[in-house]
């Protein structure tokens, strides 16, 4: 799963990528000067589950979820130059729009003032434009194709572009907007923008972390617009990733009132924003996470794992991970009753533990 960083300048959005991918970025080989490359990185999704099931099993090896995050360019006023920076993340699975929400005179901004709403309607005004500029251009060509020929999957089509176009006309992003099954075929290949969910990282001051008055404010603003919200202070988690010693990090974070790091917000809201969750597999040799989308069913699901589970697929071992964590061993959930056998439809739920029994 993909998710693309954008941003104005100064927001901080290459220290965010930089946390969430512990430095992938400079790990990459140099950018060429003038040249557009986005940063991609590999972040661990933290979920405490994870480890505690590895308390149980000790096993030895303990494998999280992971998310591939691509920085992009800043963003300008130069929509053109936008356009440019947005085919990076034509194929993301969704975006992350990291939004300055601090206050620093020794950093300028674009626009001259901090303003969190303006930033973002700015953004989604931009990449609104871009759905639309594509969105005419193909209009115009299908239209020069009917006229040639007959062809009612050609039809088909400009009445569906002409739906969009009229939707976007009107601003409204295409993650809004109900698609059927056949719309979906016909539309998923095209490099549309505003499909994708929209994740609105507010990199906020020391002093507004523990307050949840501007996310409020903007949950309101932008509610119905499929944009999922989380604050965190960038230059607060740089100073805690260079803090080694365990038990002074844990002082300074209970001085400051934090109880979940940019990771574990970020990577959590993320999970929420792709519409996924988690699955769990455990033994001796490795405990580890599955990523997979949500309504997704036991086969499937076993696909993740090994192609052969989902082609031979006979049925699953089920327990929920509360379950486990709570009587501490299989034989226990076992012997009371909570330890159940899944068939081909059963939908995968996030904190399964499931042991697949196949054969090919």
């Amino acid at each position: 799963m993909e998710i693309g960083i954008i941003g104005l300048p100064q927001t901080g959005k290459k220290t965010l990528f930089s946390l969430l991918t512990e430095g992938t970025l400079k790990a990459n080989a140099p950018r060429q000067k003038g040249k557009k490359d986005p940063g991609i990185g590999i972040s661990i999704v933290y979920d405490e589950r994870l480890y505690r099931l590895a308390k149980i099993y000790n096993p030895q090896k303990v494998i999280p979820a992971t998310i591939k995050y691509i920085l992009l360019p800043k963003l300008s006023k130069n929509s053109e130059e936008n356009r440019v920076v947005f085919r990076s993340i034509t194929t993301a699975d969704a975006i992350c729009q990291v939004v300055r929400a601090f206050d620093d005179d020794r950093i300028f901004h674009i626009d001259g003032s901090i303003d969190p709403a303006r930033d973002i309607d700015y953004v989604e005004s931009e990449l609104l434009l871009s759905d639309l500029i594509f969105t005419e251009a193909r209009i115009e060509r299908i239209e020069k194709e009917v006229k040639h020929r007959n062809d009612p999957v050609m039809k088909r089509e400009l009445e569906i572009m002409e739906r969009i176009l009229e939707q976007l006309n009107n601003e409204v992003p295409l993650r809004l907007v109900k698609f059927t099954d056949d719309d979906k075929k016909i539309i998923n290949a095209y490099p549309y923008l505003t499909k994708k969910n929209m994740l609105i990282v507010l990199n906020v001051g020391e002093d507004d972390l523990n307050s949840n008055k501007l996310i409020t404010q903007l949950e309101k603003k932008f509610s119905g617009k499929g944009m999922y919200f989380v604050q965190a202070s960038c230059k607060i988690e740089i100073e805690l990733s260079e803090i080694e010693d365990k038990e002074e990090k844990k002082a300074f974070l209970q001085e400051l009132g934090i109880k979940h790091s940019a990771l574990e917000k970020v990577t959590q809201m993320s999970y929420k924003a792709l519409g996924l969750l988690s699955f769990f597999t455990i033994g001796k040799d490795e405990v580890r996470a599955w990523t997979i989308r949500n309504n997704t069913l036991a086969p499937q699901a076993g696909g993740v794992v090994h192609s052969d589970i989902e082609r031979g697929f006979i049925r699953a071992e089920h327990m929920r991970i509360e379950d486990l964590l709570e009587f501490g061993s299989e034989a226990k959930v076992k012997e009371s009753g909570k330890l159940s056998l899944k068939g081909r439809d059963y939908i995968v739920e996030d904190g399964d533990v499931l042991n697949f029994l196949f054969n090919v």
